[in-house]
């Protein structure tokens, strides 16, 4: 192993000759194993209490009543001013009955119904009476926490709207305008312009995004949906198959025309559709095409189908078809994708997802890969989870809050989930297949162990397998591997669901189709979804909205919380802490609580504070836990690492924050969380490592004090002595490695990687050399000044391709940051003389090592490097490497 004045001193050398760096002497190695239009509309639709004032005269006309003027009320109706912030357009007028008048709620008129829709009559003398608008108050505030409130974003009024001078409500003189048009309709015709509501599951965005009037008006709508709703049943064909990088054979009919009745609704996955390096860092494919095409011909022959959608994710594709005349029945599409392979966002494991509604019943499809190898049962089960908390599908319109997988009344998981069968030696395995004793078999089923014991997909449904395994095959055939690998039997491809009403039909796999090392598999189900019958929805929505109008005259809402003051002590670099708030309904009526973004109006919380859910309807009486996680994670741990460089000694950090959770009409209450950060050698700047001998966390507890010259009496080291560690130990034992820097680490052993590097420096690391592998990359990505200073990020890219210029500007850097780039380049050249046996090329490694050496100075949230910058990187990177 060299030592670090070795490295020193080789990095010193590197400089001289023709510039390019290389590697010192190094010892024998051995190489180790191991990404329609909604039918209701309520999404998007607000609620107010206030009244408009109508001549009795134009009763008739406000079926198609569009665009009404501004009225100013008269006699004893006095005007008061709602919360902007809960009812938009809110002017709430207080009325009696008077003669010649129809009183027409404004949200029953206009705050409920989109343009498109029109509006509905509500019987005349009925009024609104509105509720106190939400005040802020700290009367709930402990004293300690009292003094340090924060001043919560002021709230917008809408003014109080002007009467007119004179006369009637005005009306257009040309009747050609559609402004008072009359239109006679049939009498059914008029029950389409009621606003409805889907009545699927509606999570914290949509919480948020509703007033507390909707969202307790779908709830209530909700539970009295079998009133005005009806069921139908649909016939999904839901099919998966890893097609193992190869083109498609010239027909599918065997697998997506096996049933003798045509489906509804095409549900189709592949994995490993393309391994091209090309479609591993540029999402580009041409085998996408050819699917396309080949699964369009495979259709069943008996109907005809047109593409709801298809989303693709490197490998990953999922396909939507639907039959012709169900076309405009489905609405609201959407689509995401997940990546969870190396450092949780490499698009070659996750998982592509599809949300669209069908007639009233949110449907969503999710085609997963997950991770690959008999003994990473725990990284499958973190994908999964992965998978179902990151997949969020934005809405077309852009102020309506994502849609989580959770926020469906149908999942259909499908996907090679990559679960083995273990504890059996493969000569058993194949002879219980052989015999078709599967149930045995399910027995030791990696899947079928980790549903039972809730790990993962807890709450899904799958059919009984009463198939061989669908992997792993000698492709062309249907013959086991026979390779040297000898790869178990395995029931990798699988299909799953969660929801009522949904009835298997059938559930096999295609042993005919050969091309690949995967058997495809599918799943017939008859899914039974809502129909609302427009007419009996009428009566019912009125009814609600009447008992909501009495329900605000008569009670405000209020909650107890459990605690109002969270501390999070020893928090550490990607460690998950959580604990739990409890929110009880204490009033008499129901209510709704959000917490509200900070004064910059970005978001709720900081980045490392996470509330689950951040929004909630609560029922009289009920309690809803909010849990609160803290989690610092390579973007948050840099602007840690900025604050602590400022500093003159190592310490731990103390941060907080105050949460606002908001009471829709009520009041607000105060949350304060603190933490306390222990710094990491991840997430620390290679100045301040370099300068420090001890590991980080002892020269914390002792409160070092930085040194800034080799004459200090701990005199400054080249490279940081966790870099070296983590490079010498890929440079001994896995410069052969294959699929180096592809493949994820496991989340244990990149814990304890962390915390030996942080605490006791130690002579040898433990742990795989793609754990060892990831800690590299999440050490550079963690660093609050990047490898190659943010000064110099700009000169970087304008020297890029030109080498003699680029060393003049590498010449220019800090020397820690010299020092550290030229021993890393030596590294990536050392690997690449391996090529043959890591699979590694300069393109590939400048990809995946461009972007961690050389980060612009601001990246705002969701930002997404232009791809010239991204070849410009590259093109810098690369003539270091060749």
């Amino acid at each position: 192993m060299l030592s670090l004045s070795e490295v020193s001193e080789a990095a010193a050398d590197s400089e001289q000759g023709d510039g390019r760096p290389e590697m010192a002497s190094i010892a024998e190695w051995a190489p180790q194993q191991d990404l329609i239009d909604d039918p209701l509309g309520f999404g998007t639709l607000g609620h107010s209490s206030s009244t408009r004032v109508v001549p009795k005269c134009l009763k008739e006309d406000l079926l198609c009543f569009q665009d009404l003027p501004a009225v100013q009320p008269v006699g004893d109706r006095v005007p008061e001013v709602r919360d902007q912030q809960d009812v938009p357009n809110a002017v709430a007028i207080r009325t009696n009955t008077v003669q010649n008048t129809l009183i027409v709620p404004e949200a029953d008129l206009l705050g409920l119904n989109p343009p498109s829709l029109g509006s509905y009559v509500v019987s005349s003398g009925s009024s609104l009476t509105p509720s106190l608008p939400g005040t802020r108050s700290s009367e709930s505030v402990s004293p300690s926490l009292r003094s340090r409130i924060l001043r919560s974003p002021k709230r917008s009024r809408r003014p109080v709207q002007q009467k007119p001078e004179s006369g009637p409500i005005p009306r257009s003189s040309d009747a050609t305008n559609g402004r008072f048009s009359k239109i006679r309709q049939k009498k059914e015709d008029c029950y389409r312009t009621i606003p409805c509501t889907p009545l699927s599951p509606l999570g914290p965005g949509g919480i948020l995004h509703l007033s507390q009037r909707d969202v307790i008006a779908r709830h209530s709508l909700a539970q009295r949906a079998h009133e005005f709703t009806s069921n139908t049943d649909v016939r999904f064909f839901v099919g998966s198959w890893n097609v193992n990088g190869r083109s498609p054979p010239e027909n599918l009919k065997a697998w997506l025309s096996c049933d003798p009745r045509p489906p509804d609704v095409y549900c189709i996955g592949f994995q490993e559709v393309d391994l091209s390096k090309e479609a591993f860092l540029f999402q580009e494919s041409f085998r996408e095409k050819e699917w396309l095409t080949a699964i369009s011909s495979g259709l069943h022959p008996l109907a005809t189908y047109g593409r709801v959608r298809l989303v693709r994710l490197v490998g990953m594709m999922l396909l939507v078809f639907i039959r012709k005349d169900l076309q405009t029945k489905v609405t609201n599409t959407m689509f995401d994708s997940v990546g969870t392979g190396l450092m949780g966002r490499m698009g070659n494991k996750g998982g592509v997802g599809v949300h669209f509604m069908l007639h009233d019943t949110a449907v969503c499809v999710v085609n997963a890969h997950l991770a690959a190898h008999m003994d990473d049962v725990d990284r499958r089960n973190q994908d999964f989870h992965d998978v179902t908390a990151r997949m969020a599908f934005q809405p077309a319109d852009p102020d309506n809050p994502p849609v989580s997988i959770s926020e469906s009344d149908v999942t259909l998981w499908l996907g090679d989930l990559n679960y083995r069968i273990q504890g059996l030696p493969i000569d058993e395995v194949k002879s219980l297949v052989n015999q078709k004793m599967f149930s045995q078999l399910l027995h030791h089923d990696q899947l079928t162990i980790q549903r039972r014991s809730g790990a993962v997909f807890s709450d899904f449904k799958e059919g009984n397998i009463t198939f061989p395994p669908t992997y792993k095959y000698t492709p062309g055939s249907s013959s086991w591997d026979n390779s040297d690998k000898g790869r178990m039997p395995a029931w990798c491809d699988r299909v799953l669901w969660r929801g009522d009403n949904i009835l298997l039909l059938a559930y096999r796999s295609h042993m005919n189709l050969t091309t690949s090392d995967h058997k495809p598999v599918s799943a017939s189900l008859l899914v039974t979804v809502r129909v609302v019958n427009p007419k009996k929805y009428k009566a019912v929505y009125s009814d609600v909205i009447r008992q909501l109008d009495q329900m605000e005259n008569r009670f405000l809402p209020a909650i107890t919380l459990s605690c109002q003051e969270f501390a999070f002590p020893a928090v550490r670099f990607r460690c998950l802490y959580g604990q739990e708030l409890r929110v009880t309904n204490s009033g008499q009526v129901p209510c709704v609580f959000v917490f509200l973004p900070s004064a910059d109006g970005t978001s709720y919380a900081p980045p490392w504070l996470r509330m689950e859910p951040s929004a909630a309807y609560l029922d009289c009486g009920e309690t809803k836990s909010v849990h609160l996680e803290v989690y610092i994670n390579q973007d948050v741990v840099r602007a840690f690492g900025e604050d602590l460089d400022r500093t003159e000694e190592l310490k731990n950090q103390k941060k907080e924050t105050i949460l606002v959770l908001h009471l829709r009409d009520g009041k607000d209450y105060f949350v304060m969380v603190t933490v306390e950060y222990e710094p990491s050698c991840f997430g620390t700047s290679l100045e301040r490592l370099c300068h420090t001998a001890l590991p980080i966390s002892e020269a914390c507890r002792r409160n070092v004090k930085r040194t800034i010259s080799s004459g200090d009496n701990h005199p400054a080291i080249s490279i940081p002595k966790e870099l070296w560690l983590l490079v010498d130990h890929l440079h001994q034992h896995a410069l052969e490695q294959e699929d180096l820097f592809q493949q994820p680490g496991m989340n244990k052993q990149l814990l304890s990687i962390q915390e030996a590097l942080d605490s006791t420096i130690p002579d040898v690391l433990t742990g795989e050399n793609h754990s060892i592998a990831e800690s590299l990359l999440i050490f550079l990505e963690s660093l609050p000044q990047p490898v190659v200073p943010l000064a110099f990020y700009r000169p970087c890219l304008e020297a890029a391709g030109q080498y003699i210029n680029s060393q003049k500007v590498v010449a220019e850097f800090p020397a820690c940051h010299r020092a550290t780039l030229l021993y890393l380049v030596a590294f990536l050249r050392e690997l690449l003389k391996h090529s043959d046996q890591n699979g590694l090329n300069p393109k590939l490694l400048a990809s995946l090592f461009g972007p961690l050496l050389l980060r612009p100075h601001v990246q705002p949230k969701n930002h997404k490097p232009q791809v010239q910058d991204k070849e410009l990187v590259m093109a810098f990177l690369l003539p270091f490497l060749q």
